[in-house]
């Protein structure tokens, strides 16, 4: 049994905001070059999970999509390490994410729509790129999306397309091992 599951449900997030993240990652899977790991297939994330693991990246990819599935991982960091680490150098991450709202009241609103089954068990409210820089990534394009959806949590996405830069590609693979 892996210390880090990812979250399978069966339910998508509501249908406005599946659309726009749907719309974005076919647009991030359209930009992707050479090896791609998609963690919108299970086969995908099982692969991230085992390496968040300790596990050892075997395969490299050039691209790591994620429409909305890094939402299934409850530490973010350490997932984006793990994709870090099964990159080749040079390789570039590309997430499409819902991302936290700074506002009056967001921790009330954020604790109310918790338990809605749009994200419960899910990890949303997280601020993406900050997570990105932190395990070395050059962010690149960002594009902040807005979505029409009574789903408090959801409301916002981020679009981030970023690069390792590669004299950090070593230092990925070195950290990835180390997340527990």
């Amino acid at each position: 049994m892996l210390a880090c599951r990812p979250v399978e449900d069966r339910h998508p997030f509501p249908d406005a905001v599946q659309r726009e993240i749907e719309q974005h990652r076919l647009r991030a899977m359209g930009r992707a070059r050479g090896r791609v790991l998609d963690l919108g297939s299970p086969a995908g994330r099982v692969r991230l999970a085992a390496v968040i693991n300790g596990g050892d990246p075997t395969e490299r990819y050039d691209t790591v999509v994620s429409g909305g599935d890094l939402t299934r991982f409850p530490d973010l960091v350490g997932a984006l390490r793990a994709a870090v680490a099964m990159l080749v150098p040079g390789g570039q991450v590309e997430v499409v994410e819902p991302v936290n709202h700074v506002c009056r009241g967001h921790t009330l609103l954020a604790t109310l729509w918790s338990r809605h089954r749009a994200v419960a068990g899910r990890h949303v409210e997280r601020d993406v790129p900050a997570a990105m820089r932190a395990v070395g990534l050059t962010l690149g394009d960002l594009e902040r999306v807005d979505v029409p959806t009574v789903v408090w949590p959801l409301r916002q996405l981020v679009h981030v397309r970023a690069r390792i830069v590669p004299s950090m590609a070593s230092m990925g693979h070195e950290r990835a091992g180390a997340v527990a």
